[in-house]
């Protein structure tokens, strides 16, 4: 059980990689507004949220892992059903469960941010993260 306050990785692959969440501004409306109705139904502080073509990752603080878990459904459920309509996708949409990692320590947290962020450099896509033209 985590001790209260604690902050989480949380990372979502869709099915085999597919590019379901590639940027496009009605999408990222959706993402956005999807991450904004949650929030404002449970209790968590989101830092950062990243979303790829192929999955997303959030940096997140909660109190107990129940709140992260209802948070998690609340949001995969629905961006999977809207992004599936946008792009007619009827199918299975994430590969599995989300996955959440404890962050334990400032350097950590760091690492990880940087590590979210430098997803369209690493790929070749764009030249610098704030050129990513998905939600970030």
């Amino acid at each position: 059980m985590p001790r209260p306050e604690t902050t989480f990785e949380v990372t979502t692959r869709t099915l085999q990689g597919r590019l379901l969440l590639r940027p496009s501004k009605k999408l990222n409306s959706i993402i956005l507004g999807i991450v904004g109705r949650a929030l404002a139904m449970y209790p968590v502080k989101l830092h950062l949220l990243v979303v790829a073509s192929n999955h997303l990752h959030l940096i997140l603080t909660t109190s107990s892992t129940r709140q992260l878990a209802s948070f998690m459904n609340f949001v995969n459920g629905n961006l999977a059903r809207e992004a599936g309509r946008l792009h007619g996708w009827r199918e299975k949409f994430w590969s599995r469960r989300y996955r959440a990692i404890a962050i334990e320590d400032d350097a950590k947290l760091r690492e990880r941010v940087k590590y979210a962020l430098s997803h369209g450099c690493k790929e070749g896509l764009v030249l610098r993260p704030g050129q990513w033209p998905g939600v970030n």
